[in-house]
């Protein structure tokens, strides 16, 4: 969480304790940061539990594992799988042309013959 974020929680916090509503806020909130000002929803989101009582400015703990997790084994795994993945597609178009041709000289044939 930055520092600016963190600093408007507290400024939220404080106006919810003199009694500010949370359109009041948002104004104090843009006056003061102007275009790094909190959005409407981030403002109104903060807001109301601090009304209801709550006492911290930190995010909730989330549960469950980060969306993405960097380790020295996934960083490496394009780098190992790349030459592997470019045959594999180089041998899929192999085989599509090798088919396509195959069907084109079959069908060229048949009808040379047929007639």
């Amino acid at each position: 969480m930055s520092d600016k974020n963190l600093e408007q929680r507290l400024n939220i916090k404080f106006c919810v304790k003199i009694g500010k509503s949370a359109s009041e806020t948002l104004v104090l909130l843009t006056v003061a940061y102007g275009e790094y000002a909190m959005k409407k929803s981030s403002v109104f989101e903060w807001h109301r539990p601090f009304k209801e009582g709550r006492g911290d400015v930190q995010d909730d703990q989330r549960s469950g594992q980060p969306k993405t997790q960097r380790t020295d084994a996934n960083v490496d795994m394009p780098q190992s799988m790349g030459g592997c993945a470019r045959r594999a597609k180089i041998y899929r178009i192999y085989i599509h042309s090798f088919i396509h041709s195959f069907i084109h000289s079959f069908i060229h044939s048949f009808i040379q013959y047929s007639v």
